[in-house]
This record gives C-alpha cells, sequence and structure tokens, in this order.
C-alpha cells in the first residue's frame, strides 16, 4: 500500500511554470518537448494531472489572464 507525501506548495514555482508557459505560446522562448509513438513507446502518452491539466488550458485559452498575475 502506498504511503500519504506531503506534497508543499511553493507559489513561486507555480508562477514561474505560467510565465514560461506564456512566454512559449508568445514565440518568446522555446520549450523542450517530446512525443512517444504509442505504438512502438513502452510508456505511451502521459497528461498532466488535475490543477496542471486545468493551468495549461487557461495558458492555451487565454494567456493574458496569465500575464495579469505576472
Amino acid at each position: 500500500m502506498k504511503k500519504d507525501v506531503e506534497i508543499e506548495f511553493n507559489f513561486d514555482r507555480l508562477l514561474a511554470g505560467a510565465e514560461e508557459v506564456v512566454a512559449h505560446k508568445g514565440g518568446k522562448i522555446k520549450l523542450r518537448t517530446w512525443s512517444i509513438d504509442p505504438n512502438t513507446g513502452e510508456r505511451g502518452l502521459r497528461r498532466p494531472a488535475g490543477a496542471a491539466q486545468r493551468l495549461l488550458q487557461i495558458a492555451d485559452r487565454a494567456p493574458e489572464l496569465l500575464m495579469e498575475l505576472v
């Protein structure tokens, strides 16, 4: 059975990540990306969970909202 692990919330790291997403979407920086072919790769595709997925949706649809936080 897996033990519960406490994860410390770090707003500065979250904000820095949001700034990187906005800069990437705006073409100002290039982030490292990769893809795994689900037909040949062993791991398949991974999707971010919960809040991370929602933050990426916001960054994609309305990056100006994130810029207001910066």
